[in-house]
């Protein structure tokens, strides 16, 4: 199982992804 950190990474990119396309920044991973 990957760590906390590697998710909260993902939320991350996905919350700039999003600036980055003029949306509202927020990012967010469902796991399971």
């Amino acid at each position: 199982m990957r760590s906390d950190e590697f998710y909260m990474h993902r939320a991350m990119d996905q919350a700039h992804l999003a600036f980055t396309n003029g949306e509202v920044p927020v990012g967010a991973v469902v796991v399971d």
